[in-house]
């Protein structure tokens, strides 16, 4: 889609019709103002109609967007965020330790650097999740006219998992919606697969198993459940096989939404007057009544309150966020081994951001073409580079297996930040 504004500014409402659009830039009756997402502004008088815009937002690592007016789907698509900060924190702390222990450049040591845990504190592996969501909801709905904003602020209620008991007015909705949270968690803790087979859904229905039967002393705890087919439960009880429990350090990702999504909710409310919250169980019936897959992007899709689907897309934006240099000037392990260790301030060969070969600059994720294949720049060998597509798979040349590809055997198509996005088939 392509956003509109009016001559006079006002936002209008987005069109797919990119045949009218280039005729407008090359007309000069349009203008550029943004590349992402592209939008364009008229400069000639037009009417100034629009219609109700519903924006539904999924939050988690992956954040699944979609925007749909008058039941049809304008935009949709995936934000695939980073979830390697707390491991580059702590792999940080063990750089510094290792600098303690060999020569090295001087720092000088620094005292007014210590955390400082003030009211509404994240921890740093959280607080980048927060921005970036709050950084594509205001990206997403800068030139949207008439919009309402409906955000799912948790995938689950773990309170409620532990303990079915608990009471309150957000949880006075009967047995099924607890039985249906229980049910979509164990979905997302076992990537939609049985924990058996290890195979996707067979379309018989899941049976939740008790990994410790209750005649046991086994309870209801998700940590105690495990969702099997219906002939693999069978299986399991005929062949007396067992399950292991799973590992409780699945439930991070839910405990790290649930922390920020009090912070995420109060800024959302101060930023838009037009934002509504929902939850997961809400989602997965909405999702189940407009039959659509499980997907991020089809439960934003619900999330919106869309009641029926009049028009659908066949494309999806993906989004990702990747790291653009590694700052590190030093190896966490000395290179004793070798004539001379990595004790000045260079940085090492590998850990380069960036290479000149024949005037042309290639850096980290710039998008190039390789053959009839695009892709992006993920890492460099001398003149060589790495090259991986949207889901990280790696291109390689026709009839070559190895990863590595001159950058003679290239060309470069796009600077890129610290985001790269691309349109692909639902």
């Amino acid at each position: 889609m392509v956003y509109v504004v009016s001559k006079t500014g006002k936002n209008l409402m987005p069109t797919n019709r990119h045949g009218k659009v280039r005729r407008w830039l090359k007309e000069c009756k349009a203008k550029v103002i943004c590349k992402n997402p592209f939008t364009i502004q008229l400069l000639f008088d037009t009417t100034e109609y629009i219609q109700a815009v519903k924006v539904g937002i999924d939050i988690g690592n992956t954040v699944g967007y979609a925007i749909v007016a008058n039941n049809s789907v304008i935009d949709k698509g995936e934000i695939a965020l980073r979830t390697d900060v707390s491991k580059l924190l702590t792999q940080k702390r063990t750089y510094r330790k290792s600098r303690r222990n060999r020569k090295t450049r001087y720092r000088k040591a620094r005292f007014l650097n210590r955390k400082n845990k003030k009211k509404g504190w994240l921890p740093p592996s959280i607080l980048s999740k927060f921005n970036n969501i709050v950084f594509w909801i205001d990206r997403l709905t800068k030139y949207l006219p008439d919009y309402q904003i409906t955000v799912e602020t948790v995938k689950f209620d773990t309170q409620k998992m532990e303990n079915p008991g608990i009471k309150g007015k957000e949880y006075q909705q009967g047995s099924l919606y607890g039985y249906e949270n229980v049910k979509e968690f164990l979905l997302f803790r076992q990537k939609g697969k049985c924990q058996l087979c290890k195979k996707g859904y067979d379309g018989n229905g899941w049976h939740i198993h008790h990994i410790k039967e209750r005649s046991k002393g086994g309870t209801d705890s998700p940590s105690n459940l495990a969702l099997l087919h219906k002939h693999c439960h069978a299986e399991l009880h005929k062949k007396g096989l067992k399950i292991r429990k799973p590992s409780k350090k699945r439930l991070a990702e839910c405990a790290h939404y649930n922390a920020l999504r009090l912070q995420l909710m109060d800024i959302l409310k101060e930023k838009y007057s037009n934002v509504e919250f929902t939850y997961g169980y809400i989602t997965k019936m909405n999702r189940n009544n407009l039959n659509l897959p499980k997907t991020h992007y089809n439960d934003a899709i619900a999330i919106a309150g869309v009641e029926e689907i009049k028009r659908d897309i066949t494309e999806i934006t993906v989004i990702k966020q990747v790291r653009k240099k590694k700052r590190s000037l030093h190896e966490s392990t000395a290179r004793k081994w070798k004539n001379h260790s990595n004790i000045n301030s260079v940085r090492n060969k590998k850990n380069t951001k960036e290479i000149i070969v024949n005037g042309i600059k290639y850096s980290l994720w710039d998008k190039v073409k390789i053959g009839n294949k695009k892709g992006y720049i993920s890492g460099f060998t001398g003149n060589s580079c790495y090259i991986q597509d949207i889901d990280g798979k790696y291109l390689v040349i026709d009839g070559k297996k190895y990863k590595q590809v001159s950058v003679k055997n290239i060309k470069h198509v796009k600077r890129n930040n610290n985001w790269i996005m691309e349109r692909k088939a639902a």
